[in-house]
């Protein structure tokens, strides 16, 4: 009966060689930092053969439609790699993906960002392996450690520094890098595959505006979720060579030699590592084993199985070594061990929703949305913990992100912000309320937070008591920490200040007004009447929710005397809820306070009167710009729109720039074909008749002259309100390379480069009753507007050479307007350029 352990032997060994070969294959795996630049990411996996001239770049364990880059040889003499980045969404059903080109990799290992076809490229960084960060080359590093086999190569920012030492290597921090294991050497051929990874982890990095966070939470490439499949596999393997070894064989497999346990025990982390590499090749190419994996290792909620499972294993034990001398050992401690890691890692904690393929399909009405968290660069991450008496082990962890722009935009617009409101708090506040309710961009993150705590809560069987208290517990202390005003930096100190939702989300600190309104915002999206409460006696703000019947019972309030913890309002009644300091239950005062001192009530509209909300295509955008200091005149505007993003994305496909790149057509006539295509219906320019009318009001309410309305509209077009960005990095437009916008997608997107900004300027200043031309230099790579000009306005704008800045074509005198860094007054142009290396002018006829 040898032969049969000699072709149970050859099929392990067939099994290893095929493990073998794939480890040979260079598959190159890419990272970069998250969000916060704490942690690396591997995000990305480049398969790469050598014949291959465009390898492409795939999310780790994503089966998504299309690859989110691509690395492609240079054509002819060329030998620069270029890095392209998808433009379309990657789980979009198309056969033919759009991709832009970023920029390329040189032979000698410099990273050139491709900003415009009229620009030349920009130098944004280099490679070079990690033991000298400040040599670039484009050849990965191998060293002893790990026995040659893995080649490494990071991407660095900015140019190589001069010191080499080991001091300044260690402060040489990588922003990419990209590895691959295998025993073949890459370092002859043109531009070798972790040259191309690393790079483009360079650009992903810098360019991507896309949360894949989703994406990186589960460990596809770990080791834990494959523990039990590994033990399972095992316990087969195990009983199957026993049976011939021992029954077939009657050889003796452990018996009293308890050593003999020790190869056999090491063969489980042969067989999970073997296990893991399988994995990872069918996630590679797109299998479903993933989720097939989770559903194996899920206990659906039956924890009880898990401990039977390790008993049954300790009876085995005490078994075996009783009857069956140590034989049985290595099988019970590896099985033990595959099922406390994945208990340890919680893969076995959560029940899988099995969905019945008999039952009537949900209509909208019956299902609720899943809510998206609101995109953006600044993360802030809350943990929080339920206060029960009934002692539930409930806690919460939630990161939000937030864009620093949009949260000075929304300070500027707090009613609260420059202290001098004649307004009274309620009202302020009531308008607060209302600008929250009516901007569904402004709510997002409310509702995501709301939801994720209805999730839990849900998650939980958490009833009305704790559900209302897990999120009382969120705005407490120390998930966000009390301060008072006057010590707050982020507000400017200002003691009287009432901070909306997301601010107090943002700083993660307020005072009890502040996380009062916070509180009551909350609960009025979860459906419970909210009222704020303020004690001048007290000088501390509190709130209160609105008391459902069947919580009562026995004139109790779930065991507690109604009188103590609960007020009347309007002939309501309702709970009294503390959010200021941690250890604050339902109903609980602090020390010297009671309920009857908070005389000033706010009551918001009921959840069952809800306002009627926005649609999921409404999106708001908040405008903030000061008139240039250098007029000696203090004015601010502040401006708000609410876009349909549906009609922006019909008016992108009507604009005659899109695929100009590719299509090379005259950049006048798309121009002129723009400003043509406002002008043949009022309804398109409607957005912009608006900002003008705020503009000229706003001018003459501060009493002053024309030349300070066309300061303030160009103000209005300058950074930071609008802000600055090149084509190529821009997301709302795909990232095209040339490609004026609308002047309504320039105020939507907050963003353009020269000619986007321009096309916004030359709009308004249009709409105001002048004479204006859009000015192109193909010299300097650069847009601007001209303004037909008063001779009178030279005198007041001071311009110090007007030959430099006033240029005469067809009958008229145009006066030079920057419309892209801040700081450019009206005639003012940058430093050694002058309005005559603009060689084509396109006048918008009135």
């Amino acid at each position: 009966m040898n032969w049969l352990l000699l072709i149970f032997l050859f099929i392990i060994f067939l099994v290893l060689l095929r493990v073998v070969l794939k480890l040979s294959k260079i598959r190159v795996w890419v990272s970069t930092t998250d969000r916060s630049k704490s942690k690396w990411i591997e995000f990305g996996i480049m398969d790469y053969k050598k014949d291959q001239t465009v390898p492409s770049v795939r999310l780790i364990g994503q089966s998504l439609k299309s690859a989110i880059g691509r690395i492609k040889m240079g054509e002819n003499e060329d030998d620069n790699a270029y890095v392209q980045m998808l433009s379309t969404c990657a789980d979009e059903e198309t056969d033919n993906p759009q991709y832009h080109e970023c920029g390329y990799i040189s032979q000698d290992g410099y990273i050139y960002q491709q900003l415009s076809l009229r620009k030349k490229p920009e130098k944004i960084g280099y490679l070079a392996r990690p033991s000298k960060p400040n040599t670039p080359t484009v050849v990965g590093e191998r060293n002893w450690k790990s026995l040659w086999l893995k080649c490494q190569l990071n991407a660095y920012a900015g140019e190589p520094q001069e010191d080499n030492s080991k001091k300044a290597r260690k402060k040489r921090i990588p922003v990419a890098k990209s590895y691959f294991k295998s025993f073949r050497s890459t370092s002859s051929e043109a531009m070798p595959p972790e040259a191309r990874a690393a790079a483009f982890g360079m650009f992903y990095n810098k360019l991507n505006k896309h949360n894949y966070q989703e994406y990186y939470e589960t460990p596809f490439y770990g080791w834990k979720d494959t523990a039990l499949l590994s033990s399972l596999i095992y316990a087969v393997v195990y009983s199957v060579y026993y049976l011939l070894w021992v029954k077939v064989l009657h050889n003796h497999m452990v018996g009293l030699h308890y050593f003999r346990i020790i190869p056999l025990l090491l063969a489980y982390p042969i067989l999970w590592a073997i296990v893991r590499r399988l994995k990872i090749n069918s996630i590679d190419k797109g299998s479903s084993i993933q989720p097939l994996l989770i559903l194996f290792n899920k206990s659906l909620g039956q924890k009880g199985i898990d401990r039977l499972i390790i008993l049954c294993c300790a009876i085995t034990l005490g078994f075996t070594l009783t009857y069956y001398r140590f034989d049985f050992v290595p099988l019970a401690l590896v099985v033990m061990l595959g099922v406390g890691i994945n208990k340890i890692g919680r893969l076995a904690s959560k029940r899988w929703i099995i969905d019945n393929p008999f039952a009537e399909p949900e209509t909208e009405e019956d299902t609720e949305q899943e809510l998206s968290n609101p995109e953006g660069d600044i993360t802030r991450t809350y943990n929080w913990a339920l206060d029960s008496e009934a002692n539930h082990d409930v806690t919460g962890t939630l990161t939000l992100y937030f864009d620093s722009q949009y949260i000075d935009d929304l300070r500027y617009l707090n009613p609260f912000y420059d202290q001098h409101t004649d307004k009274p708090i309620r009202e302020s506040l009531m308008e607060m309320f209302l600008f929250v309710k009516e901007h569904r961009s402004v709510n997002a993150r409310l509702r995501y937070l709301v939801s994720q705590i209805n999730k839990i809560a849900d998650r939980n069987d958490l009833l009305d008591q704790d559900r209302i208290q897990f999120a009382l517990d969120f705005v407490q202390e120390p998930n966000i920490r009390f301060m008072l005003n006057r010590d707050s930096k982020a507000i400017h100190q200002y003691e009287d200040y009432i901070r909306y939702p997301d601010e107090t989300l943002y700083d993660k600190e307020a005072d009890s007004n502040s996380k009062s309104f916070l509180a009551a915002m909350i609960f009025h999206y979860m459906g419970y009447n909210a009222v704020m409460l303020y004690s001048r006696i007290q000088n501390h703000g509190a709130i209160g929710i609105e008391i459902r019947n069947e919580w009562i019972s026995d004139g109790l309030l779930w065991g507690k005397p109604l009188d103590e913890v609960s007020f009347t309002h309007n002939d309501r009644r309702y709970l009294f809820c503390e959010t200021t300091s941690d250890g604050f239950r339902l109903g609980g005062t602090m020390d010297g306070m009671h309920i009857d001192d908070f005389e000033d009530k706010i009551e918001f509209p009921s959840s069952e009167d809800r306002l009627e909300e926005s649609t999921e295509t409404k999106i708001t955008r908040i405008y903030n710009w000061d008139l240039d200091p250098r007029f000696g005149k203090a004015l601010h505007g502040q401006y708000t729109i609410e876009f349909d993003t549906e009609k922006v994305s019909e008016l992108r496909q009507l604009n005659p720039f899109l695929g100009y790149a590719e299509t090379g057509g005259s950049y006048e006539d798309n121009i002129r074909a723009i400003f043509s295509y406002l002008r043949d219906d009022d309804e398109r320019t409607a957005l912009i008749r608006e900002i003008t009318h705020y503009l000229r009001q706003t001018v003459q309410e501060a009493n002053l002259d024309e030349v300070h309305l066309l300061q303030f509209t160009l103000d209005f077009c300058q950074e930071p309100n609008i802000h600055y960005c090149v084509d190529e990095q821009s997301q709302g437009i795909g990232f095209q390379r040339e490609y004026m916008r609308f002047p309504d997608e320039v105020l939507y997107d907050k963003e353009g480069d020269c000619d986007c900004k321009s096309s916004l300027a030359a709009a308004l200043l249009h709409e105001l009753g002048y004479n204006v031309a859009i000015m192109i230099s193909e010299k300097k790579a650069h847009a601007a507007v001209g303004v037909e000009y008063n001779e009178s306005w030279l005198a007041e704008l001071d311009v110090e050479n007007p030959d430099n800045v006033i240029l005469e074509y067809n009958g008229k005198k145009y006066l030079y307007c920057e419309t892209t860094g801040d700081g450019f007054k009206l005639g003012q142009i940058r430093e050694n350029d002058t309005i005559h290396d603009f060689e084509t002018v396109v006048e918008i006829p009135k």
